[in-house]
């Protein structure tokens, strides 16, 4: 590398030229490091016969001491060779046995088809492949079709829509900390962070060596990631990727569009894109709108399903429709233009612009069927699968449109407390919750179609879903959107919402429990003893049952859970009649227990981490705020008040009503209802007389003074003196201070 360091060779050659001569010598010296051993117990069984030879002729002392230390050498030898067949044995009982957690959760799963494709239909021709080679390029000629640029809009047409859509734009400051120099901290701190026993990229290195020679390697690392981000060349290898096909189960296994596609990059890259996945995620917030829940920090999965719920429940009442939608490979059709464009609508500096555009320059993969390598495919649009940027930069791109419905005035959404509810979205699962659907479904088909001409996004109408409230459509509406239009429910996210949301857990939990129940009945053969089995409720039944406690802010009765118990302990004692009882089980280790799962705890927690979310500032969800306007006054200050709460309860709605039933039954178990009061708030208190007629206490709140725990000390009420330093009070306040105290 000191040789070829030289100012006519970028840092991008110089270091795939070093990634290059190190595998070469890497391979060199475990090549020949096998021979030399090899030659050494043959050199040395050789000896062994002449010396025997010799030893059988003199039959003196000193052949007699040459032979055994030969025969200790050799020993010595086949003991090396000994001990790692051992070691591979231990691994192997390890990998087949049922302590190993991940290969056990792997051992339970459905017995899926062979990885082995054994026959395949041409994509062009219609014809059936069974030769490898054949098949090989019925795949590369779909994926060079899925990967192709069809005709695009030009740069003079999609700037004015992009120019049309109130967007917000990031400023030269955070362009600056988006683009400052890499240090070698932040690439020390990626290289910590790799996973081990991955498969590694084209290039062959692990994270493992990554790991071993970070030092070595990190001031290279810097001068090519720095050059990059510059928008100069990337390293040639960094255009290489490796596609393993995976069937998904219920399909057609002939087609190639059955089959997953998933790539794996080389981990250099993937180190550079996650330094700047990191550096970006502070900013996207600011960049992506609520309705957006998807690869946006501190934004959760449930949020919008939580949303889902609350708008469903108004729209029973109008005519309206939800519409779940779906597209046809969504990342994959990603227009790079179109995202170039889009960048510099959100204001991103031509100097990051230009280095996505190095990162997309000419990207090339190879497709791995039956363990052996295809043709290239040039891949020339879509997000890049595995590299840390796509997530962030496909809601960008998805942003664009989430907006133009926004702005779009013939898309009338739902209306619930003065505010218009339209798109919810997780990355690209998109649900469109819309009042006059005759004008608004129209107005959207012809929106996603100019769209789709811009971007490449394309609705796949087959798998988009709809559920209809008070609504009939017309043939021609019928015609427009081919989809099942009786359906009693939709799915979003994984939750099924009937239309009428009393039944919401009979559409969930009960095809869960069967499941759970189908699950467990095929594991129960599995030779596992109690504590594995325990292990597997908590690496499988556990997440399953949580997603949907987490989501659904509905009640769960006591016999649902003790069905959940009954199943949950029949596969543990394998249906013999229990040793231990089901309650010391789920006591902690440390307390004598095997911290089996309490579900009914998780159940609470769940319901109590709305409250939760109430109280905290930085939580922006759209249902945060739809909760409050139901309420009417700060969600905070009903939590601390026994009488306000009581007096709400009867008028609230039951997403509202159950969490806060699991608050007041909480602090009644747990005999805390008198400390709670600390958290009610002075210009809502009902105990309060003078906050009633004084709207001074309210007008305290905007300057800090919520609950009475920020105004409190140890002694009790802090002195006037102290409040108005802090909050900012002033002298006519003393008299409301004293009516507090």
């Amino acid at each position: 590398m000191y040789h070829n360091d030289k100012e006519n060779i970028s840092p991008s050659v110089l270091w795939d030229a070093a990634k290059a001569v190190l595998r070469g010598k890497l391979i060199m010296w475990s090549s020949e490091r096998k021979k030399e051993k090899e030659k050494l117990i043959s050199d040395k069984v050789k000896e062994l016969k002449l010396l025997e030879t010799e030893h059988m002729k003199n039959n003196n002392a000193e052949s007699l001491e040459k032979l055994t230390l030969t025969r200790r050498t050799l020993d010595e030898l086949y003991e090396d060779q000994v001990v790692k067949k051992a070691k591979f044995i231990k691994q192997n009982y390890y990998e087949n046995g049922p302590k190993a957690k991940k290969l056990l959760a792997w051992r339970t799963r459905k017995q899926e088809a062979s990885r082995c494709i054994h026959k395949i239909k041409n994509p062009q021709t219609k014809k059936m492949q069974y030769n490898l080679e054949d098949i090989q390029k019925s795949f590369v000629s779909y994926y060079t079709d899925l990967y192709s640029q069809p005709p695009a809009a030009s740069p003079d047409i999609i700037v004015p829509f992009l120019d049309s859509l109130d967007l917000p734009s990031i400023g030269i400051e955070q362009n600056k900390r988006l683009t400052r120099q890499i240090t070698e901290e932040e690439i020390n701190k990626t290289i910590s962070n790799l996973k081990g026993n991955k498969m590694p990229g084209p290039d062959g290195f692990p994270s493992e060596w990554y790991k071993k020679v970070r030092q070595m390697i990190l001031p290279i690392l810097k001068r090519c990631f720095n050059y990059v981000l510059k928008g100069e060349e990337i390293p040639p290898s960094w255009n290489q990727a490796l596609i393993s096909v995976i069937y998904k189960p219920g399909k057609d296994a002939t087609e190639c569009s059955s089959y997953r596609p998933i790539s794996v990059l080389n981990l250099d890259y993937k180190i550079f894109t996650t330094i700047l996945a990191k550096r970006i995620e502070n900013i996207i917030p600011e960049l992506i709108d609520t309705d957006q829940t998807g690869f946006v920090k501190n934004r959760q999965t449930h949020d919008n399903i939580r949303r889902a719920f609350n708008l469903i429940h108004h729209m029973k009442y109008t005519e309206s429709v939800v519409l779940s939608l779906d597209a046809e490979k969504a990342f994959d059709s990603v227009r790079w233009e179109f995202l170039y464009l889009s960048l510099k609508r959100f204001g991103f500096s031509t100097q990051f612009t230009k280095c996505l555009k190095s990162l997309y320059s000419s990207p090339t993969a190879r497709i791995n069927i039956n363990g052996d390598l295809s043709n290239l495919v040039a891949l020339k649009r879509g997000c890049k699968q595995g590299c840390a940027m796509s997530p962030t930069l496909f809601v960008l791109f998805i942003e664009l449109l989430a907006q133009a419905i926004r702005e779009s005035q013939n898309i009338v959404g739902v209306t619930i407390h003065n505010t218009e509810h339209k798109i919810c979205l997780y990355a690209d699962d998109i649900l469109m919750t819309l009042t006059k659907p005759d004008t608004s479904m129209t107005s959207l088909l012809s929106l996603l179609n100019i769209f789709g001409y811009y971007s490449g996004y394309k609705l796949n109408l087959h798998k988009t879903q709809i559920l209809t409230f008070n609504y009939n459509p017309d043939k021609q509406m019928q015609k427009w959107l081919k989809c099942n239009w009786s359906n009693d429910t939709i799915k979003y996210l994984g939750v099924n919402f009937p239309k009428e949301l009393a039944d919401i857990s009979k559409y969930n939990y009960e095809p869960l429990t069967c499941s759970i129940k189908s699950d467990l009945k095929r594991w129960i053969i599995l030779p596992m003893d109690m504590y594995n089995r325990i292990d597997l409720i908590k690496m499988t039944i556990l997440p399953k049952l949580l997603y949907l406690i987490l989501a659904l802010p509905v009640e769960v009765s006591s016999k649902q859970f003790n069905e959940w118990n009954k199943i949950i302990s029949e596969f543990i004692w394998d249906k013999r009649r229990p040793r231990i009882k089901f309650e010391t089980l789920q006591l902690t280790k440390n307390k004598g227990g095997r911290a089996l799962p309490c579900l009914k705890s998780y159940y609470k927690s769940a319901l109590l981490r709305i409250l939760i979310a109430w109280c905290d500032p930085s939580c922006d969800a759209r249902w945060k705020e739809m909760d409050q306007a139901e309420i009417q006054i700060p969600l905070p200050s009903i939590l601390g008040d026994k009488l306000l709460l009581q007096s709400l309860l009867p008028k609230v709605p039951s997403w509202i009503k159950t969490p806060l039933n699991i608050w007041l039954k909480e602090l009644k178990d747990k005999a805390v209802e008198k400390h709670a009061k600390i958290l009610r708030w002075p210009a809502y208190d009902e105990a309060f007389m003078p906050a009633r007629n004084d709207n001074r206490f309210k007008y305290w709140c905007s300057k800090g003074i919520t609950a009475y725990w920020k105004i409190s000390n140890d002694k009790g009420l802090e002195s006037f003196q102290q409040l108005s330093e802090r909050y900012n009070l002033e002298r006519n306040d003393f008299f409301r201070y004293l009516q507090l105290r």
